[in-house]
């Protein structure tokens, strides 16, 4: 049977009609959106309960359902304030994923209410971090959120800056006189970390490590890794994560 919306929208305002609790309005969003994109952190910490104390029913049979729904829209709107705010992309929609899977995992409303506000003072507390830092910041702590997001891929200097929209030799030179270091060098060293937590907890080979974090071939990899770690990766494994009899 189609869908009757015209019936569903009819049966829907009388059914909000008689709840005690209304539905939240518009300007309750816009204090919100617009206190994540300015970096109000302080604001939100002190007023966020008194905005959306509690949630309207969205779906009558489950309160609880209600809640994760609203969750859901609240980090959506938010992530995207973050990036009017000046975080990039990647971060943001990294960020609402993390909280995303966690509400999932929630079993009360009260739970999923916390991790709601929880994520909203978390993304206006970094975007007020980036408007603090100043420009030059904002460029290497993105330069740092794209690398992140791109660890496993081929990632290069002309990559960030493309990313970025900006200058290469310019990104080169504020993040190595930020870093003390080349937009080179901290790929290299942070793949290397990934690679220590590989060698630790998993089975993969060097072989297979090398391979999966993008690494030219297995010579290079053990050359960046010892220069970093002081050992060789078969060494690093074997002290760290030695065969099981």
């Amino acid at each position: 049977m189609a869908y009757d919306m015209e019936k569903e929208e009819l049966l829907y305002h009388m059914y909000q009609q008689d709840l005690p609790q209304k539905n939240h309005q518009y300007i309750d969003e816009e204090r919100i959106v617009n206190s994540v994109r300015e970096g109000d952190e302080v604001y939100l910490k002190e007023n966020i309960d008194e905005i959306w104390p509690t949630c309207s029913r969205i779906v009558p049979e489950s309160i609880k359902k209600s809640e994760e729904y609203l969750a859901v829209i609240t980090i959506a709107l938010v992530s995207r304030a973050a990036i009017e705010g000046g975080m990039t992309s990647q971060e943001s929609f990294r960020l609402s994923d993390l909280y995303l899977r966690e509400i999932a995992h929630k079993t009360t409303m009260k739970e999923i209410r916390n991790t709601r506000n929880q994520a909203v003072i978390e993304y206006a507390r970094r975007v007020r971090k980036i408007k603090e830092e100043g420009s030059e910041k904002i460029v290497v702590e993105n330069a740092k959120s794209f690398i992140t997001v791109n660890i496993f891929k081929k990632i290069s200097l002309r990559d960030v800056a493309k990313a970025l929209g900006m200058n290469k030799s310019y990104v080169g030179r504020v993040f190595r006189e930020s870093e003390g270091m080349t937009v080179v060098r901290y790929i290299q060293r942070e793949k290397v970390k990934m690679a220590e937590n590989m060698l630790k907890y998993s089975d993969r080979t060097v072989v297979e490590i090398a391979d999966y974090i993008q690494f030219v071939n297995q010579s290079y990899f053990g050359k960046i890794f010892k220069r970093e770690t002081g050992l060789s990766p078969v060494i690093y494994r074997n002290k760290y994560h030695p065969p099981q009899f």
